[in-house]
């Protein structure tokens, strides 16, 4: 849900002191902004608009403190409040960026792929050769060949008719094989590379990637199963936020049967082996 966006629009709801039209004007904008990024997972376009009329809300704060005071250098701490948490969201919405479409999809991962150093999580229902053409094979087996580690989620549940039983390798090669013929060349590099890239099936519909807990993206595009060429419409959001990306491993901790709250804060930031 609203994870980060949601912790700084908190910040600005701490109206203890604050007038009573101002305080009822933030809540309303919080609340809308929690809603509406928990309806559509769009932290940084929803919070635009909170963005803006908190600044409306500031300018005339700013007015009312210049009218009541004749000391400008008094800083009202009502003020100074919204002030620091005015410019705590917009430094968080710098850190997200929406991508629209297949081919920006691509890119993205990509380009992302080219700067890793450490390790790459990829989340994906399902594996083609179709997605993992010779441009993305190249791109692994360059990063296994210095030494980065490549953890791989996939499987689809509703592949095995959502029965958690069969939800294995050989059932979901069974039910669906045209969609997961790529597991085959992921497993021939698992041979070559057995301490480096891990495989996990997981009953998913999510399509992620987070790249040295550095950049992350959350999006509709199923980048290992599809290609660029088809117009239909797709939608992302890529982040630089840590505490966002935190997160997200530790929900792909989840899927492993690992508990992110046993691990050290610096084991949360850096971390290379996720088995």
């Amino acid at each position: 849900m609203a994870y980060n966006i949601s912790k700084n629009l908190f910040l600005i709801t701490n109206f203890a002191k604050l007038p009573a039209k101002l305080e009822i004007g933030l809540l309303s904008l919080t609340v809308a902004a929690l809603i509406g990024s928990a309806l559509t997972q769009d932290y940084r376009y929803l919070a635009v608009p909170t963005v803006t009329n908190l600044s409306f809300c500031l300018q005339k704060s700013r007015e009312n403190h210049a009218k009541n005071t004749s000391d400008q250098s008094n800083t009202d701490p009502q003020l100074q409040a919204l002030e620091e948490a005015n410019a705590s969201l917009k430094k968080t919405l710098k850190s997200y960026s929406l991508i629209d479409s297949r081919l920006r999809s691509r890119r993205a991962l990509i380009d992302a792929l080219k700067q890793a150093n450490r390790y790459v999580v990829l989340v994906c229902p399902w594996i083609t050769d179709y997605a993992l053409d010779q441009e993305l094979r190249s791109l692994i087996e360059s990063l296994l060949n210095k030494g980065i580690c490549l953890y791989i989620g996939w499987g689809s549940l509703k592949d095995v008719n959502n029965d958690p039983q069969k939800l294995n390798r050989d059932c979901l090669l069974k039910s669906a094989s045209s969609h997961y013929k790529g597991i085959f060349y992921l497993e021939k590099l698992q041979s070559q590379y057995p301490k480096q890239i891990f495989t996990t099936v997981l009953g998913t519909h999510e399509n992620c990637w987070i790249v040295d807990g550095k950049i992350a993206f959350i999006g509709s595009f199923n980048f290992l199963k599809s290609g660029v060429n088809s117009t239909e419409r797709e939608l992302g959001v890529m982040t630089k936020d840590e505490d966002f990306i935190i997160h997200l491993l530790g929900l792909y901790y989840q899927s492993l049967g690992i508990s992110l709250n046993k691990l050290s804060e610096s084991q949360k930031v850096k971390i290379k082996l996720l088995v």
